[in-house]
């Protein structure tokens, strides 16, 4: 039975492919929407299994909670010192994507 593959876990594009490596010995999934993103596996299941791996929910949850604490620290201290430390607007980027991919 072939299973089939997710969208990318990295870009969200929706093509890849698998082939046979013989220089690594196994079969790599790829990403073909452009960021190249690439996982291996000893046999092709292995390698479908790898590619649609995804972190666990709990996981994510997470991180999300980390990094909504560093961003109001990051505020913060901003407002506190009168200056723009630069990594807030790309920590607030990151985190309204990720709200949009939900």
């Amino acid at each position: 039975m072939t299973q089939e593959l997710k969208a990318c876990p990295f870009c969200g594009g929706g093509q890849a492919e698998i082939y046979e490596a013989d220089d690594v010995g196994g079969f790599v999934a790829q990403c073909l929407y452009g960021c190249g993103a690439q996982t291996w596996g000893s046999t092709h299941e292995h390698a479908v299994e790898a590619w649609n791996t995804r972190t666990p929910d709990s996981v994510i949850a997470e991180l999300v909670e980390a990094a909504e604490r560093a961003l109001n620290y990051i505020t913060n201290t901003e407002s506190e010192l009168g200056i723009s430390l630069g990594c807030g607007e790309a920590l607030r980027n990151a985190l309204a994507k990720l709200e949009a991919s939900k």
